[in-house]
């Protein structure tokens, strides 16, 4: 019996790994600010917008301890999604005002499901400079895809947590794996008699 438990757990459980975006590949020396971005993919995720990212290079004023991203736009619009278009949780993102000095700067986060149904919704708004966590709630799971839009003072973004959907199997499914299970001893109590 603790063999058909233990195979039960090993087919229906699963850890969830979290996978964290840290953009640690586009740190640059130099100053200034690089431009141009129109996407940005990395370890099964993918960051797209309508307009460019940019991020500051180390020897920038700007430049806060990371390379984190920001939507080179006034209001320009940010999504997150799996390249393979799996489902995901959005755990936390980092988030800091661009420029030392701008004032709040109000962010928006829309997480939507596969039918492109808005299922959960995230505000905050930076009021300084310096990196923040933002957590988000349990809404925030199985997601096709998530936007946030900046208005017009700009933030960037950085340590992005996600973790993959761990889908919990349907009743009728485990309901079919009992009876699989009945059978097995049924057949085995037969086979002994």
């Amino acid at each position: 019996m603790k063999k058909v438990f233990c195979l039960f757990v090993c087919l229906f459980a699963s850890s969830a790994n979290a996978t964290v975006l840290t953009f640690d590949d586009l740190e640059t020396a130099g100053g200034g600010a690089t431009t141009g971005l129109s996407s940005y993919t990395d370890l099964g995720y993918q960051l797209t917008t309508s307009n460019t990212f940019a991020y500051w290079n180390q020897g920038h004023s700007n430049y806060n301890t990371s390379a984190g991203l920001f939507n080179n736009a006034p209001n320009g619009m940010t999504r997150l999604s799996a390249v393979d278009n799996s489902l995901f949780d959005l755990n936390s993102i980092d988030l800091d005002t661009v420029y030392s000095d701008n004032g709040p700067s109000p962010i928006a986060f829309l997480g939507y499901d596969s039918n492109d149904q808005l299922i959960a919704t995230e505000n905050i708004s930076l009021n300084s400079d310096g990196w923040v966590t933002l957590l988000f709630s349990s809404l925030f799971s199985d997601l096709a895809y998530v936007e946030w839009a900046q208005t017009s003072s700009y933030h960037h973004f950085d340590n992005v947590t996600i973790n993959e959907s761990v889908s919990v199997p349907e009743p009728s499914s485990l309901a079919l794996f009992g009876l699989g299970l009945a059978g097995l001893g049924f057949a085995r109590k037969q086979k002994k008699a």
